[in-house]
């Protein structure tokens, strides 16, 4: 993988990536811990239901908001931070969040009422089951990306043919403005490129950029340069990172930078941005560059 090759450079990997990684960890986290602690009541009810003492009411209506309380906070901070699932990996995550949520909280539930002798039981916990229902589906519906009936545009990015010469062309890049509250579309980054040197004394350069897309667009080309030129033409590697599901492939390659061309699995409904890692290597030098 091209990122693993980036290991010793700090701060090739965006802080708020490692950030959302962490919270993403934490939130299943906390949704596998209330399944456990779920079956474990359950478990418990079912195979010695004489060696538990009945909860107060009291005491049950705290236990039962704070499971509720859990399962839909979890469910919104999740959506707060990825507010649409672009890719299967992405949507499959959101199934999980929500069904694990709600397993969850019928356990709990199953294990406080079980056997459900008491009516004052069944009206503290059935209510919360039922608006779980509901708002396990918003939290799905809030996922989803919203249709458009927008025409595909002009690429944002015009591409002349290459030159006689063999350079370049420049890139006339227009970045298209993020949407209210999309946070797809955040950052200013563009392209993030580190120059590295092998013992040997040859340049590789690594890097990420980005490629925005606007409703209706499928395909962008990207230019990335390199300045000083490598010493040979080299190898390129791009796969995409980030984003929704793309094929990356290189259209030109030269010792002065690279033409890659993004193409969406289908076209974009929403602006979305997609991130291309990327390698450049001169041919014949050692895959795995030190700084």
């Amino acid at each position: 993988m091209i990122r693993q090759r980036l290991q010793f450079v700090s701060l090739y990997e965006p802080h708020h990536r490692r950030r959302d990684r962490v919270a993403m960890t934490a939130l299943l986290a906390a949704l596998a811990v209330l399944v456990g602690v779920g079956a474990l009541l359950t478990a418990r009810r079912l195979l010695a239901p004489q060696a538990d003492a009945t909860l107060s009411t009291m005491l049950l209506a705290v236990t039962a908001l704070g499971a509720f309380a859990a399962v839909e906070g979890s469910r919104r901070v999740w959506r707060h931070l990825w507010p649409c699932a672009y890719t299967t990996r992405q949507r499959r995550m959101d199934q999980a969040v929500g069904w694990v949520g709600s397993l969850a909280l019928l356990l709990v539930a199953f294990g406080c009422v079980y056997p459900g002798y008491y009516t004052a039981e069944w009206l503290i916990w059935l209510p919360l089951l039922f608006a779980d229902q509901f708002l396990r589906q918003t939290f799905f519906e809030r996922g989803v990306e919203p249709a458009s009936d927008v025409q595909a545009p002009q690429p944002s990015l015009s591409v002349d043919e290459a030159s006689p010469t063999g350079e370049v062309p420049a890139l006339d890049y227009v970045v298209a403005a993020p949407a209210d509250g999309d946070d797809a579309l955040a950052g200013e980054v563009l392209q993030q490129l580190f120059r590295v040197r092998d013992e040997q004394g040859v340049e590789a350069v690594y890097g990420t950029v980005a490629a925005d897309f606007v409703p209706g667009q499928r395909h962008a080309v990207l230019h990335v340069g390199f300045c000083p030129p490598l010493v040979r033409s080299p190898e390129i590697e791009a796969e995409p990172c980030a984003g929704p599901d793309a094929r990356v492939k290189v259209l030109q390659c030269f010792t002065h930078g690279v033409r890659l061309e993004v193409r969406l699995a289908e076209p974009a409904r929403k602006p979305c941005r997609v991130t291309v890692d990327l390698a450049a290597i001169p041919a014949d030098a050692p895959r795995h560059a030190s700084a």
